[in-house]
């Protein structure tokens, strides 16, 4: 199988995991450095390269939803299921105060997971209990 595709199949996948393993090295130290526009541009990159991959969407949809971009980045993980997708996209529904929308998200995946198996689930789903008061 490897000769009908040149060889390069494999190798092809091991330069695309260590692109990105280098941008989200560049990413983390823009953020870090407060250059999140500069960041975002990285995160572009990374969709861009990997667009099946759903950390690069999550990542890039909170970059947006910190600038200012939370409708952009709800309307980008829409119909994502993944858990971290739902939840990224409920934080940027929060800060749109579609608090309706983020709280059906986030109920359906209370329904499918523990509420400490996501990184972030707790978070929302809190901050969607104090904003609905």
């Amino acid at each position: 199988m490897i000769e009908s595709t040149g060889g390069t199949a494999p190798l092809r996948s091991e330069a695309q995991a260590s692109r990105l393993e280098s941008l989200f090295a560049y990413m983390a130290g823009a953020v870090e450095r407060g250059h999140l526009h500069e960041a975002l541009g990285l995160a572009d990159c990374t969709c861009r390269i990997a667009p099946a991959n759903v950390m690069c969407r999550v990542v890039h949809a909170r970059l947006l939803t910190r600038l200012g971009a939370a409708s952009e980045a709800a309307e980008r993980l829409r119909g994502r299921n993944e858990p971290d997708a739902v939840v990224a996209r409920a934080e940027a529904l929060c800060k749109q105060g579609a608090l309706d929308e983020a709280a059906v998200s986030v109920g359906e995946q209370l329904r499918r997971s523990a509420v400490n198996s996501v990184d972030g689930l707790r978070r929302v789903a809190t901050q969607l209990c104090r904003l609905s008061r």
